[in-house]
């Protein structure tokens, strides 16, 4: 037996962890898509006002949502500690931030919400919808906050089936309303996009409900919901200290993102049809990467936490073996036949066959990429946040985004270039993540 225990013990560890996880995040794919069907019977003008209010509540939110990373390096630090207590303070410090910073700064946003459109449509129509969708998204941002902060937690503790019990009710209770609420069936009225919005708002206060239930039956004895203000301000420079950078860098992953598309959209209708397409089949192939990383992440600051450096290394190589072992299924799959991919989800035999490329290259990276996910959210775990923020943020915007522009658009290779500048952009991630892995000093950092 090696020097880092059982193999076999490791990965059913690291499965455990990551396998709900994952389901939970599987879930809300699925959400999506059902949600599209749903308000896609209402017509273009919903579907399109629904697709932007979504979006600019994803930008909105992005930012506050790195709490749950903050709440998850600190707890499992703690937890390695065993120090119980001390994982529930940083939980209290994200829902006190979540209360005191989130609702003011959501509804401030949510009374603009007619401007915001006014400025990402100019379909009155679109601009109508939108507005009121976005206004009641935005209300209900402290919802999806908490209900992150409540997934670190739970992650964090080593406890990440909470977080799929959860997500799975929300995502009931919400596919529910939907039907009660933009059609108003069994005599509720019929609110068209506005019950789109109601239903998920509904279905993350929900969701926040059964996390606090959760927590009040399980933390309780370790200090929850006890001297809340007290214990936030023991972790709360802490859980800033991990967060902010995080956020950091969603934003701006979701302002490059939102680049990128307008980019594709630059070369065409079908080319950024054809991108749309492509995002969402990479977003539901980085599902396990992420549910590796996040399992990674908590083993990271568990064996910190107790001292065992050398264990904390073994259980990244672990999740990093484990998750370019899993990747290697999909992205076959869609190296093998990707006319028949693309042939189901666009209606356009050229379109699908302008795609054929950009997605096997796509594909082919699929192994590689998952080595950038789970080492960036190991080294997040261990508390290394200023470092991949800002190397995220080089790569993105020093190097993707540029090369995309110049090869799509400026040299004219069109949809290729665009997408062979995703590929090594994602490339290059993993090696800068792996740099920073074997580099160690990810393991001396004190949170």
């Amino acid at each position: 037996m090696s020097a880092c225990g059982s193999t076999r013990e490791r990965v059913r560890r690291i499965l455990a962890l990551a396998l709900p996880i994952i389901g939970g995040m599987a879930s809300q794919n699925l959400l999506n898509l059902i949600d599209t069907v749903m308000v896609g019977r209402l017509g273009s003008a919903a579907l399109g006002a629904v697709g932007l209010g979504s979006m600019v509540n994803w930008l909105a939110s992005a930012f506050f949502m790195a709490l749950g990373s903050g709440v998850q390096a600190l707890a499992s630090r703690r937890t390695g500690q065993s120090d119980a207590r001390g994982a529930v303070d940083p939980l209290h410090a994200a829902l006190v931030l979540a209360l005191a910073v989130v609702l003011p700064c959501s509804l401030l946003l949510a009374g603009h919400a007619t401007w915001i459109f006014a400025r990402l449509s100019r379909d009155p129509a679109v601009q109508a919808l939108g507005a009121d969708y976005l206004a009641i998204r935005l209300a209900g941002a402290v919802f999806l906050v908490a209900n992150f902060a409540f997934r670190g937690y739970w992650n964090g503790i080593g406890r990440s089936t909470v977080y799929l019990r959860t997500i799975l009710l929300i995502h009931a209770v919400n596919i529910a309303l939907n039907g009660l609420l933009i059609y108003g069936t069994l005599g509720f009225p019929r609110l068209g996009v506005r019950g789109a919005a109601y239903a998920s708002v509904i279905g993350a206060a929900v969701g926040t409900g059964s996390y606090l239930l959760r927590a009040w039956r399980f933390a309780r004895p370790h200090g929850f919901l006890h001297d809340v203000w007290g214990s936030a301000r023991r972790a709360g420079r802490s859980v800033l200290r991990l967060s902010v950078p995080t956020g950091v860098q969603n934003t701006f992953l979701s302002a490059g993102f939102v680049l990128f598309y307008r980019f594709a959209g630059q070369l065409g209708t079908r080319e950024l049809a054809i991108s749309n397409v492509l995002i969402q089949l990479a977003m539901v192939c980085l599902l396990p990467s992420v549910g590796f990383g996040l399992a990674a992440a908590t083993m990271v600051g568990i064996s910190l936490g107790a001292g065992q450096r050398q264990q904390a290394a073994c259980w990244v190589r672990t999740a990093v073996g484990v998750a370019m072992v899993a990747m290697v299924v999909p992205a076959t799959a869609l190296v093998l036949a990707p006319r028949l991919w693309l042939g189901m989800l666009l209606n356009d035999p050229a379109a699908a066959a302008c795609g054929v490329v950009p997605l096997v290259l796509l594909a082919a990276m699929q192994p590689f990429d998952a080595v950038g996910s789970v080492l960036s959210q190991a080294l997040l775990g261990a508390g290394a946040v200023r470092v991949v923020m800002l190397l995220s943020v080089l790569l993105q915007w020093g190097l993707f985004l540029p090369g995309a522009y110049g090869w799509a658009i400026a040299a004219g290779h069109g949809l290729t270039g665009l997408w062979l500048a995703f590929v090594l952009w994602r490339l290059f991630y993993a090696l800068a993540m792996a740099a920073l892995f074997r580099h160690g000093r990810w393991a001396e950092i004190a949170i």
